[in-house]
């Protein structure tokens, strides 16, 4: 499971020189609650002078006084001050928001105001000014607690900002000044002090096992529930993880069934024509789908958004993630795309990697997917908990080999879809025919591409697709066809199988 390699706006590149620009934002905050504020007084009493220098695992670290706190809300807000868990003492605020799309920094102070309702009841901006040297918006903020006053700054472009601030007790504010400007304007965000079990700053990770055969771990966000394990829809082992809390998730499935298998006029003689359900192991598996095979970005767009119940915004090749997938000798095609889905009040991104394969003369495609989904101002939040995910993933070194063994014994059931086929037909030329003769034998063996061999120690019979060179058999009914004599596998007892003349 390789992890996405995108270019995405790190927490750390949120502020450029945060400390410089916070200083200059600040000091415009300060003259602004100075101009609301009746009150002409000087700033008050000079800062405190027992600070600390913390660091926290969480990937920030900031100035404060040595009896200050931090308090780090379950939507991402961070809160500094000697009691940062009331609302009616002095506090400093400071909230990162990613967007998948760019926004205004208007449309970020509205988002902003509806997170901060969350925290701070009657949250209420009275007045605001835009700062043009420092690309930011200076608000004036007051919410109930006792009568809390204070500044909110909305720094930032594009699709990253940084949300800061303070309030205070209005009639404490002149002299919590220099404090709270001393401890915002060295708040900074530095990826060296994260803890790699957690991410976001926020969400901590814990190890968990796949409980169905043990086959991986994976770290995942603690508290979050989680679902799948490995997965047999078509016999071998898929890969299915979904983790969800409330309005956030994270899903990640490969195979993302069904396969598909490519159209061709066996299956179309057969009835089998575009759209149409196949399954060639007699209800075994899951069944596969008929289609011509589609790259990641079609996929996406005619095939995933339907199967979602969404609607796509925009949709990008990932040809960076193609040079880095495995693609063994029987794959045909790999392509990768990126996309982001609206329509349910959530903003959801997926990344697809497709594969053509070709086995035994059948053509089937198949595509890989992770897909997380979030409300629009926390879909960063939860990209960075599916890339550690991602990141973290480990397969069990005994349950590999013996998959490897199994896999052998399995004889590959889905390389001997054309076999499966051409028996399916068979029976449907015959069942239409009328004349059951050798000639027509013969005469449908030509048209369907098929012949028929036998195991010279058994005298057991079976028909083949006409694709391979030798045919083998495993001493449980499963055929495989190869184009060199060569056994197909190490690890079973392959008898090779004798042409009917």
């Amino acid at each position: 499971m390789d992890s996405p390699n995108r270019k995405r706006p790190k927490t750390v590149l949120i502020v450029v020189l945060l400390v410089i620009v916070l200083s200059g934002i600040i000091l415009g905050s300060y003259f602004l609650i100075k101009k609301l504020n009746s009150s002409k007084s000087s700033q008050g009493q000079s800062a405190t002078k027992d600070w600390i220098d913390y660091k926290d695992e969480r990937g920030f670290a900031v100035q404060m006084p040595k009896n200050w706190k931090i308090n780090v809300s379950d939507w991402g807000l961070i809160k500094i001050g000697p009691n940062p868990e009331k609302t009616d003492e002095q506090t400093v605020f400071a909230l990162t928001m990613i967007y998948p799309q760019e926004k205004t920094k208007e449309e970020v102070l509205a988002d902003a105001r509806s997170y901060f309702e969350k925290s701070f009841s009657n949250f209420q901006i009275l007045d605001q000014k835009s700062i043009d040297k420092y690309s930011s918006i200076v608000c004036k903020i007051k919410y109930t607690g006792s009568d809390m006053m204070g500044v909110l700054n909305i720094n930032g472009d594009g699709k990253s900002y940084f949300v800061s601030g303070f309030a205070s007790p209005s009639d404490q504010l002149k002299d919590n000044m220099p404090d709270l400007m001393k401890t915002l304007s060295s708040f900074n965000y530095d990826a060296k002090l994260k803890n790699p079990e957690k991410v976001d700053n926020l969400v901590k990770l814990v190890s968990w096992k796949d409980p169905k055969e043990g086959a991986f771990t994976v770290n995942v966000p603690s508290g979050w529930n989680i679902e799948g394990g490995v997965v047999r829809p078509y016999i071998d082992a898929a890969l299915k993880i979904i983790a969800t809390s409330g309005d956030k998730g994270i899903q990640i499935e490969n195979p993302y069934p069904p396969i598909y298998t490519v159209p061709n006029q066996i299956l179309e003689f057969a009835g089998f024509g575009e759209g149409s359900h196949y399954n060639p192991s007699g209800g075994v598996s899951q069944d596969m789908i008929v289609m011509s095979e589609k790259n990641a970005q079609n996929y996406i767009e005619t095939v995933l958004a339907k199967n979602l119940n969404l609607n796509v915004d925009s949709v990008k090749s990932r040809d960076d993630l193609v040079k880095k997938v495995p693609k063994p000798p029987y794959v045909t095609q790999t392509t990768a795309a990126e996309g982001t889905l609206s329509g349910d009040g959530k903003t959801h991104k997926v990344i697809v990697i497709e594969q053509g394969i070709s086995i035994a003369g059948t053509s089937l495609w198949t595509a890989g997917m992770t897909h997380y989904w979030a409300p629009e101002g926390e879909i960063g939040k939860v990209e960075e908990i599916a890339t550690a995910m991602d990141r973290s993933f480990k397969l069990d070194p005994t349950w590999v080999k013996n998959e490897q063994v199994q896999v052998a014994k399995r004889s590959q059931i889905i390389s001997q879809t054309q076999s499966e086929i051409s028996d399916i037909i068979s029976s449907t030329f015959e069942y239409r025919s009328s004349t059951q003769d050798e000639l027509s034998d013969k005469w449908s063996d030509a048209i369907l591409g098929v012949q028929d061999v036998y195991d010279p120690s058994t005298g057991e019979n079976y028909t083949v697709p006409n694709t391979s060179k030798y045919y083998w058999t495993d001493g449980l009914n499963r055929v495989v066809g190869t184009d060199t004599h060569d056994s197909p596998g190490y690890y079973w007892d392959w008898k090779e199988l004798t042409p009917v003349e």
